[in-house]
């Protein structure tokens, strides 16, 4: 791409971060995000969306939480999938209290969930045995 020169942008970085996380390589994506930002190529909200579901795909909630904590810091705000990629991530890990406080924290932040973020959460909650939160839920 470079030998074409054709350089790449935000657009095609986020699509390289993502085709990583997809294949478990959640550290050279990382390497990427960072790589962008000292090419001073603002990584965006898809960008860290990408590298936050790598990070639940390798059941690495900690590392997840910290890059969705920090989207704020760098002057982006988490969208509904950053909110829904992050509760799948924790009803995977059988987390669901932190699943349904992000729900709460994802609904007084203004976003509504939507369609993906019930049925990951009323799924994670039957799995986890919580019927009666699930059907909370639904209701």
């Amino acid at each position: 791409m470079v030998a074409t020169n054709c350089k790449p942008n935000v657009f095609t970085y986020s699509i390289l971060v993502d085709a990583l996380c997809k294949e478990g390589k959640v550290l050279d994506a990382q390497d990427i995000v960072e790589r962008m930002v000292q090419l001073g190529i603002e990584p965006n909200i898809v960008t860290y969306n990408s590298l936050m579901d790598g990070y639940c795909l390798q059941g690495q909630m900690v590392k997840a939480r910290i890059v969705f904590n920090s989207v704020t810091n760098k002057g982006l705000a988490p969208d509904i999938y950053s909110y829904n990629v992050i509760i799948n991530g924790y009803c995977k890990a059988k987390r669901m209290d932190e699943a349904v406080e992000l729900f709460h924290e994802m609904t007084r932040n203004g976003l509504t969930p939507d369609v993906v973020t019930y049925s990951t959460l009323i799924s994670g909650m039957s799995q986890a045995g919580r019927l009666a939160t699930a059907q909370e839920l639904f209701d």
